[in-house]
């Protein structure tokens, strides 16, 4: 009941407290040792604030959390808005997402989720803040969306910065998977661009420019300034594979050395391939002659012209020993 230390409003009635501010500058100012205001409905809303031109709940915290929401069965904060951000974050970071390590189905530090053909369900965007390029404005919508099929995650810059980039300290960076089979749609990884190279690799020390072939408009590029610059490796079929409808399968250039090298096969005390290896019309093969001594090894050039008529094995002509 009310008394000079407590007031309780008994009703019936649709408001227990109410001012009106036409001539207040606060409705209402409560400050409590443990807790300022508790408030609770059964069948409704427990806060609802209202206000036309600043925010409707504001909450300042020196130590802690400014605002904190919790639920045993749903979301702890979940905004709304009909035309701008459902939920916005301005900070260092703007928004975290922390997995609590005891959460028994808890996997994810942060989660979006878009249901349609377009869209992402988690945007990234960057944007220029000097005075060359004028920043585009907060709204994602300024940034464009993701097109039809849409994606689960979608970064995008509006100048020189990085769309989407992973860091991993003894990880992967990056990882792509699918389990689609679509051409050109269900690949673990794709590289598009309309005027360079769609995929780079670089291992090692970025290259300089104008001392090694530039990218330009080429599928995939790797370089490694000590290394190999792309590998191809198969167990059961082609390890690399060069096709053109035009032009050459393959090119191949060297400033100092062979363009190609064949990595010589050796034949136990054998010094012709026929009849022991395997080939089809077109293949080249390079042996080490059987009978090279210690310090004088010598190799031979093969050309397999097809199946033998007789015997029904590869056939090869000697090019050069």
């Amino acid at each position: 009941m009310s008394s000079d230390n407590q007031f309780t409003a008994l009703g019936p009635t649709i408001i227990g407290f109410q001012t009106n501010g036409s001539n207040i500058e606060r409705g209402a100012e409560v400050q409590g040792q443990k807790l300022g205001i508790r408030a609770g409905a059964d069948d409704g809303v427990g806060v609802h604030g209202i206000s036309h031109k600043y925010f409707a709940v504001l909450g300042e915290s020196e130590l802690w959390h400014g605002v904190q929401g919790a639920s045993s069965e749903r979301a702890g904060v979940v905004g709304l808005s009909a035309k701008q951000e459902g939920v916005l974050g301005m900070g260092e970071p703007g928004v975290l997402g922390l997995r609590a390590q005891s959460a028994e189905h808890a996997r994810n530090g942060v989660m979006g989720l878009n249901e349609g053909i377009d869209g992402a369900g988690v945007f990234g965007g960057h944007r220029a803040t000097d005075s060359l390029n004028p920043p585009l404005g907060q709204s994602a919508r300024e940034f464009g969306t993701c097109a039809e099929p849409g994606a689960g995650v979608f970064g995008k810059s509006t100048d020189i910065g990085i769309g989407v980039m992973g860091q991993s300290r003894f990880g992967s960076g990056v990882v792509g998977y699918s389990e689609g089979g679509v051409e050109f749609t269900s690949h673990g990884v794709v590289g598009v661009s309309p005027q360079l190279a769609g995929v780079v690799g670089i291992s090692g020390d970025r290259p300089e420019a104008g001392t090694v072939l530039p990218p330009n408009h080429v599928g995939i590029y790797g370089f490694c300034a000590s290394g190999l610059g792309a590998v191809g490796t198969s167990r059961d079929s082609v390890g690399v594979l060069g096709v053109s409808e035009s032009d050459r399968g393959g090119q191949f250039e060297s400033r100092k050395l062979a363009q190609i090298h064949l990595v010589p096969m050796k034949l136990a005390s054998k010094n012709d391939p026929n009849g022991f290896v395997e080939g089809k019309g077109g293949d080249l093969l390079a042996i080490e002659d059987a009978r090279s001594g210690a310090g004088d090894i010598r190799h031979s050039l093969w050309f397999c012209v097809g199946k033998n008529l007789d015997s029904g094995m590869a056939e090869w002509v000697l090019i050069a020993s």
